[in-house]
């Protein structure tokens, strides 16, 4: 990557749509309460995220309803018309970096602080780039 370039990251995050309660109409209210179930049933606590060792600072964030539409080969496997598209809610945990040195640098991530490391990517910033 080039210097000078700033990195979005996200420790964990987690969604609820209108395709997933199986209801189009569902409510702002009603997609933040499933967001925050789903997060409840997966065990989601506050991830860990270090750069080069150094624990970084994460951000509580949640979205306000945001429209999608799914194409019709989808990853939830919905067919019926009416739920191809609507609105979600996302919540999770995020940082935004300031631009690294050039160098390698490892970005690690646990998703629920539990110690174990989920997520490893190494960053490359080459001034040449």
């Amino acid at each position: 990557m080039k210097p000078g370039t700033k990195i979005f990251v996200l420790g964990v995050t987690v969604e609820c749509s209108a395709t997933e309660l199986g209801d189009p109409e569902a409510t702002e209210e009603e997609l933040r309460a499933c967001a925050e179930e789903m997060a409840a049933q997966l065990g989601f606590g506050t991830p860990v995220v270090t750069v080069d060792g150094e624990f970084v600072s994460l951000r509580a964030i949640e979205t306000g309803p945001v429209e999608y539409v799914l194409p019709a080969d989808n990853i939830l496997g919905e067919t019926d018309p009416a739920l191809l598209s609507g609105q979600f809610v996302a919540l999770g945990f995020a940082t935004l970096l300031h631009p690294l040195p050039p160098g390698e640098h490892e970005i690690m991530i646990d998703f629920d602080g539990d110690g174990d490391i989920d997520n490893t990517t190494t960053i490359i910033v080459d001034p040449n780039a």
